[in-house]
């Protein structure tokens, strides 16, 4: 099965947004997944799982690569790593050394495994990034590179558990009740629409449960892609937080040209997704900002309320976040309310489009913190 494919059926990404990407990958050559990220359309893990459930193996997740073991790359030679897009990053609790590749297919793994020393796991991570880390990693180690000396194969300690059965559809993780990342969710089952009592259209229901669209359902999301009453409709029934922060991106993808969804951790907000031209991965990632600092987060955080207008005497953190924004005219941000406490403020800049985008992004704001309410007391 094509990773496009894994990725509908999963409800990770829209269908019309897949169709756009398949238009533009013709164009540019560039990874299916890669363009779907660079977009901010795609969660990196979820390009991970969907990569390893396509080839077989172990899906190499953000917090992996984040807590791996640098002194492992020493282990595979510079040349042979560039080559097959491998990367070493640490031993499994069973001493298997663990390594990351752009193409798990047969022919590379022989490739790596013949030059290794020792037990091997394979793993895949999207080439977006493990390009990069390629790079860096080796441009570092290059000075350090044993050549014909023989490897010490107990190189590098670092251990961490990679849990094989996740490859494919892990389930959500155990998440703390004080942040976003922390609350206590369960998979919940699949809710059946009452067609009398809620207006959304099939795609919108395929994509909030995870189910694999219809060729019906495709077919008509052809036409326009998920409105905004469709996707509040939608995220009544999203089966878990990562359905629904996607269902609520996705439609901010269309509806403005940046957004960036903070979720508060005790002073600070933190970057959680975003899109737009400034907002790669790995910067949202690294955003973050006092909230005690005078900005529209501060604003909509501590007022629980919208916030469209710069405040007075506005920070060096309201421009940074302006500029991450693309330089908006105007930009806006809401709050997101679970249960008593706000869990996020989502941001946008410049609408698409007609209408009254501060009132839409009030609407998802609101129909998003009653979405990660409600699966938060499904546990």
């Amino acid at each position: 099965m094509r990773v496009g494919e894994l990725l509908l059926e999963r409800g990770w990404i829209d269908p019309l947004d897949l169709k756009r990407a398949i238009a533009e990958q013709r164009h540019t050559g560039r990874r299916l997944c890669s363009l779907l990220i660079a977009r901010g359309l795609l969660d990196p893990d979820h390009a991970s799982r969907a990569l390893a459930e396509q080839h077989g193996c172990v899906a190499v997740l953000q917090r992996h690569l984040e807590i791996r073991d640098r002194g492992v790359v020493r282990l595979l030679a510079p040349k042979l790593a560039r080559a097959c897009f491998a990367l070493p990053i640490g031993r499994n609790h069973e001493g298997e050394l663990v390594v990351v590749l752009r193409d798990p297919t047969p022919e590379t793994i022989e490739r790596v495994e013949l030059a290794l020393p020792c037990a091997t796991v394979f793993g895949v991570a999207p080439a977006t990034q493990l390009e990069q880390l390629i790079a860096r990693a080796y441009d570092e180690a290059e000075d350090q590179v044993l050549g014909d000396v023989e490897l010490d194969v107990t190189q590098g300690s670092g251990s961490f558990d990679i849990d094989l059965s996740s490859a494919p559809r892990p389930a959500p993780p155990a998440l703390a009740a004080e942040s976003l990342d922390e609350l206590p969710l369960l998979e919940a089952s699949l809710v059946e629409l009452d067609d009398e009592s809620v207006t959304k259209t099939e795609i919108a229901h395929e994509l909030a449960t995870g189910r694999r669209p219809t060729r019906s359902a495709l077919e008509s999301s052809v036409a326009p892609a998920l409105t905004l009453d469709d996707t509040i409709a939608a995220l009544a029934h999203a089966a878990d937080r990562d359905a629904a922060t996607a269902l609520a991106m996705g439609f901010a993808a269309r509806r403005w040209s940046a957004s960036l969804l903070l979720r508060i951790d005790g002073a600070r907000a933190i970057g959680y997704r975003g899109h737009g031209a400034a907002l790669a991965p790995d910067v949202v990632r690294g955003f973050a900002m006092p909230l005690d600092a005078s900005s529209i987060v501060q604003v909509a955080y501590e007022g629980r309320r919208i916030a469209v207008a710069r405040p007075h005497g506005a920070s060096s953190i309201q421009e940074r976040l302006v500029r991450v924004l693309g330089q908006p005219r105007a930009a806006a941000a809401a709050p997101v309310v679970l249960g008593d406490r706000v869990a996020c403020v989502l941001v946008a800049g410049d609408p698409i489009g007609g209408g009254d985008a501060n009132r839409d992004l009030e609407r998802l704001a609101a129909a998003l913190g009653v979405a990660f309410t409600r699966i938060a007391a499904t546990r």
